[in-house]
C-alpha cells in the first residue's frame, strides 16, 4: 500500500487543474463560489440534471475546512482526496477476497487508466462518487462474509449516499445482487434491509438539504437513452458504438483490449468467474448508453473496477502485466501532457477579451464554450442541434444588431456539432466526416466578416456578422476559414496508443485531414 499511495501522490499531485475544462466543471465553480449554508437547496436545485446533492455537502464541508483556499483549489482537492480513498478501500477490498499481489496490480492498473487520472486533478465529481460506491461494495463483501447485519446497514448507508452524488449508482444494483444470492442463508432479508437503508438514505439526504427527493427530480433523465428512431438494427449498432467508444475512453485503447482478451481467458478457463465478471460490466454498458455519459463516459466509470479485476486475474505473468501498463501509460501520459496546456476555450475568452466592452457584444456559440461568455454576462445564443435553433438563432442576431451590438460567432458555434472540445481533448463522438453545421444555414441570411483569428491557433477566430444579406448567397463550402486554408491541429487522445498505431500501420491508414475555407 505504500507504494501505491506513493505512486498516487507522484503523479497526481504536480498535475492537479485548479481552472474548470470540463464542461460540467464550470457550473461545479459557479455554484461553489456562491455555495452556503442557508443558500444551499436553492443554488444546488438550480443546477442543471443529474443534481449532485451530497458532492455540493461536500463542498460546503471542504469550503468549511479550507477557508483559506479559494473555491476552484477546494473542488480540486476533494477530487484527490477521494480519489486516493477510493484506491486504498478497493486494495483492501481485493487483497481481503483474492490475494496481496492481485490487489496492487490491480490498484496499479486503476492508477494507470486515463480517466481515473483526470477525475483525481481536475474539478470533477466523479472521484467522490467512486468512493461511495466502492466503499458500499466493501462492506456488502464484509457484511456476507461475516454474516453480520451492521455491514450490510452501513453498505446500504454509503449505497445510498452514492446516489445522493448521482442517481445512476441505482443501476450498479445488480452487482450487490449478484453478491448477495450467493449466500444460501438469509439472502432476502440482506438483500431487503441493502435495499431499504440505501433508499432511506438517499432521500433524507435529498429531503433534508433540497426539501425533496432526487427520485422524483430524474425522471426526464431516464429517457435520454440512445437514439431507436432509426430502426431496431441501428439502435443496437449504436449500442455497440457507444460501449465500444466509452470503454476506450475510459481505460485507453490498450486498456480495453487487455480486458477483451482477459474476458475471453476467464470464458475459456473459468466461467464462474466470467459471468460473475459480467455481472459488474453490464450495468456500466448500460450507462454508456446515456447521452450526457460525454468524452469519458463519466457515467460509467465505475468499470474500471471489474476491468482491473479481470485483467489482474486473467493475466499472470509479469512480462505481460507489464506490457498492458507500459501500453495504457502511453495514453495517460498524453493526457498529462495537456492537462499542462491551455484549453481551446481559454484562447476564446483570451481572444477578445480586452476588444469590447461585454455589455456591448452578443454571442453565438457551442454548448461547450458558453460558460466562458455567461461568466462576464454576455448575450449569449447557444446551437443545440435542433432544427428551430436556427429561426431562434436568426431572431437572436437581428435583436442584438437593432441594439447596435457586436454579433460574433466563434469557430466552436460554427461547427457545431463538429470538433467540439471538452477536458483536455475533441470530444470522442464529435471527430466524424463533416456535414452541414447549423450555422451555415444561419450565415446564408447575412453578411459576415473576419473578425478575431488567434495566429498560433489557428482554429480558432471568430466571425463578425453586419448585417442582413440583400442577396441570399448559398454556402456551399462545409465549413468555414478566413482568408487562407489550414489544417486543424487536433489533440489526439490515443496518438501514442501501440494498439492504435499498429492498426493504421496494418491499415495503412492516416488521420483524415479538415480544412476550412473562406466563402
Amino acid at each position: 500500500m505504500f507504494l501505491l499511495t506513493l505512486f498516487y501522490f507522484i503523479t497526481r499531485l504536480p498535475f492537479l487543474r485548479n481552472l474548470p475544462v470540463f464542461y460540467d466543471s464550470f457550473e461545479y465553480l459557479g455554484l461553489a463560489e456562491k455555495l452556503t449554508i442557508s443558500n444551499f437547496s436553492q443554488l444546488t436545485s438550480s443546477s442543471h440534471q443529474p443534481i449532485h446533492t451530497f458532492y455540493f455537502l461536500t463542498v460546503l464541508v471542504f469550503k468549511t475546512m479550507f477557508f483559506f483556499l479559494p473555491a476552484n483549489t477546494v473542488l480540486v482537492l476533494i477530487s484527490f482526496v477521494f480519489g486516493y480513498l477510493t484506491i486504498t478501500v478497493w486494495y483492501w477490498l481485493v487483497r481481503n477476497y483474492f490475494d496481496k499481489k492481485i490487489a496492487f496490480y490491480s490498484s496499479l492498473l486503476i492508477l494507470f487508466f486515463p480517466y481515473f487520472f483526470a477525475a483525481n486533478t481536475n474539478i470533477l465529481y466523479e472521484s467522490e462518487l467512486l468512493f461511495f460506491q466502492i466503499v458500499s461494495l466493501y462492506f456488502i463483501f464484509k457484511g456476507l462474509k461475516e454474516n453480520k447485519y451492521f455491514f450490510i446497514i452501513l453498505a446500504g448507508v454509503f449505497w445510498g449516499i452514492s446516489q445522493s452524488i448521482f442517481i445512476g449508482s441505482l443501476l450498479i444494483f445488480p452487482i450487490f445482487f449478484g453478491q448477495l444470492m450467493k449466500i444460501k442463508n438469509k439472502k432476502l432479508a440482506s438483500l431487503m434491509t441493502f435495499l431499504l437503508i440505501g433508499t432511506i438514505t438517499t432521500i433524507i439526504i435529498d429531503v433534508l438539504f433540497l426539501k425533496s427527493s432526487v427520485y422524483f427530480k430524474y425522471q426526464s433523465h431516464f429517457f435520454d437513452f440512445v437514439s431507436s428512431s432509426d430502426g431496431f438494427f441501428i439502435f443496437l449498432l449504436r449500442i455497440i458504438r457507444n460501449i465500444g467508444i466509452q470503454t476506450i475512453a475510459i481505460l485507453s485503447v490498450s486498456g480495453a483490449m487487455a480486458l477483451i482478451i482477459s474476458l475471453l481467458i476467464l470464458f475459456i478457463k473459468n466461467k464462474k468467474e466470467f459471468l460473475t465478471c459480467l455481472i459488474w460490466l453490464v450495468p456500466t454498458f448500460i450507462l454508456m448508453q446515456y447521452w450526457h455519459a460525454g468524452l469519458f463516459s463519466r457515467l460509467a466509470l465505475f468499470i474500471i473496477f471489474p476491468a482491473s479485476l479481470v485483467i489482474s486475474l486473467a493475466m499472470k505473468r509479469k512480462i505481460i502485466k507489464l506490457f498492458v501498463l507500459f501500453s495504457i501509460a502511453l495514453t495517460t501520459i498524453n493526457y498529462v501532457i495537456k492537462q499542462r496546456q491551455e484549453p481551446p476555450m481559454y484562447r476564446y475568452n483570451s481572444l477578445i477579451k480586452n476588444s469590447i466592452d461585454s455589455s456591448k457584444m452578443a454571442m453565438i456559440t457551442s454548448d461547450y464554450n458558453r460558460f466562458l461568455y455567461l461568466k462576464n454576462k454576455t448575450p449569449t445564443f447557444i446551437f443545440n442541434g435542433l432544427n428551430e435553433n436556427i429561426i431562434q438563432a436568426e431572431k437572436f442576431i437581428l435583436d442584438n444588431l437593432n441594439q447596435q451590438k457586436k454579433v460574433l460567432i466563434d469557430s466552436s458555434g460554427l461547427r457545431f456539432p463538429y470538433f467540439q472540445f471538452d477536458g483536455d481533448f475533441y470530444h470522442v463522438l464529435s471527430l466524424g466526416k463533416i456535414g452541414q453545421s447549423q450555422a451555415k444555414k444561419v450565415l446564408e441570411r447575412f453578411n459576415f466578416q473576419t473578425y478575431k483569428v488567434d495566429r498560433k491557433n489557428p482554429e480558432i477566430y471568430f466571425l463578425e456578422i453586419t448585417g442582413i444579406s440583400k442577396t441570399k448567397e448559398e454556402i456551399k463550402l462545409k465549413a468555414f476559414y478566413p482568408r487562407v486554408t489550414y489544417k486543424i491541429n487536433r489533440n489526439k487522445s490515443y496518438s501514442y496508443d501501440l494498439f492504435t498505431n499498429i492498426y493504421y500501420f496494418l491499415a495503412r491508414k492516416k488521420d483524415p485531414e479538415y480544412w476550412w475555407y473562406e466563402k
